[in-house]
């Protein structure tokens, strides 16, 4: 019994460690039109640097399930505006459209 409190406990572990890595790069809070919280890690971005918006678009998806039709595609700028700690930033937008909770962040 009591092994398997143990694998449950470590793969609990493993599922927090890597949901992290998933997240790496997405809007997690939307503050207002312009500025925002993205998980980024701070050894990634440091405040000042500039990094590309970009949005999924879906618009060409014509499988019936609409999979293998989306892309991503460059929408903006942002910057990092503030360290909030080790894997989150404000940012604000610099250029392009509206962006979401969900949108991603590449270097450019």
């Amino acid at each position: 019994m009591k092994s398997y409190g143990l694998l449950i406990l470590l793969l609990m572990f493993i599922s927090c460690a890597s949901r992290h890595a998933l997240m790496d790069g997405t809007v997690a809070l939307k503050i207002d039109e312009n500025s925002g919280v993205a998980c980024v890690e701070s050894k990634v971005a440091k405040t000042g640097t500039r990094l590309k918006l970009l949005n999924n678009d879906c618009s060409g998806a014509s499988s019936p399930d609409r999979r293998g039709g989306c892309q991503l595609i460059e929408v903006g700028e942002v910057e990092v505006t503030k360290i909030l700690n080790d894997h989150y930033v404000e940012f604000k937008k610099l250029s392009g459209p509206n962006f979401s909770e969900g949108s991603i962040f590449a270097a450019p």
